[in-house]
């Protein structure tokens, strides 16, 4: 047995997303065969790598030390392929906000993908706004699905529409407003509203009171938190609401409510140019829009 890159893929994967169901998500493989991989690599190197917890992972010293060591071999083996491979590129690497569920129609179209290319390794993962910014400009991604608000600002940016996103009041159904059979945006204007620090919050902020304005409501009270699980567990107490894109997973927890809006907001397929000197890349990127485009 030896280490092979699918060892540093699996176990970096693990690293960045914090457990091991998010990183197989990301990878588009089972659970356990994540786990198998990561408790193989511990056996081979004789240490551990992780400490596992009920819900969730925390990386050792060692295997802090480890991941920098096979995230530079990973970059230094893509340099070398860019250089004297087939294409400029070997490894197609995208990423989609934290927290979204990945679309049926994208997931076939990267196992198709995938068929037609055996030499090409895919590699999928979520983060938040900051790692999807940070990513596509320092091109440790090739290619990003995110709102407009979440794209970096960059020259070099090419963005595609493709597709349409609603958006929707997510609510306890522990709230007071549970019980009735229905209920209005104009029904929360004295609830909090709840939403989590990152690279966009204040955009977010504005676009909840203009949001709220467009129907003639008075802005509500903003709350907020550290994280997505922090307003959940905000506003599972009972009132208070979140306002979520229709592909964030949470909105389809049995312990929740929603109700669509029929405002939308344009989902972007975002990349570089640099991007274009790769026809497989190309392809990879033209395939996604038609697979999603509405």
């Amino acid at each position: 047995m030896r280490i092979d890159t699918d060892h540093m893929e699996y176990f970096l994967a693990v690293v960045y997303h914090g457990t091991i169901t998010k990183a197989a998500q990301a990878l588009h493989v089972a659970q356990p065969a994540v786990s198998r991989k990561i408790k193989s690599l511990e056996t081979m190197l004789g240490v551990a790598l992780l400490e596992r917890q009920p819900r969730f992972v925390t990386v050792t010293t060692a295997g802090q030390a480890y991941a920098q060591v096979f995230e530079q071999y990973l970059q230094a083996m893509a340099q070398v392929q860019g250089q004297y491979g087939r294409f400029k590129k070997e490894t197609i690497r995208y990423g989609m906000f934290l927290g979204w569920n990945w679309p049926e129609p994208l997931k076939a179209y990267i196992v198709n993908f995938q068929k037609e290319h055996p030499h090409i390794q895919l590699i999928g993962t979520s983060e938040d706004v900051k790692g999807l910014r940070e990513g596509l400009l320092s091109e440790r991604l090739d290619c990003i699905v995110a709102l407009q608000e979440m794209l970096p600002n960059a020259r070099s940016l090419q963005q595609l529409p493709i597709a349409q996103v609603h958006r929707a009041v997510v609510y306890s159904k522990g709230n007071s407003l549970a019980s009735r059979s229905k209920v209005t945006l104009a029904d929360f204007k004295d609830q909090p509203c709840y939403m989590f620090r990152d690279e966009v919050t204040d955009s977010a902020k504005d676009m909840v009171a203009a949001l709220f304005a467009s129907y003639g409501l008075p802005a509500p009270i903003i709350r907020v938190v550290n994280n997505l699980d922090s307003v959940v567990m905000a506003f599972e107490q009972g009132d208070g609401f979140a306002l979520l894109d229709t592909y964030q997973r949470i909105i389809h927890n049995s312990q929740f409510s929603y109700f669509e809006l029929p405002e939308t907001k344009t989902m972007y397929l975002a990349y570089t140019t640099d991007g274009r000197e790769n026809p497989l890349l190309v392809q990879f990127i033209d395939g996604i829009k038609n697979a999603l485009h509405v």
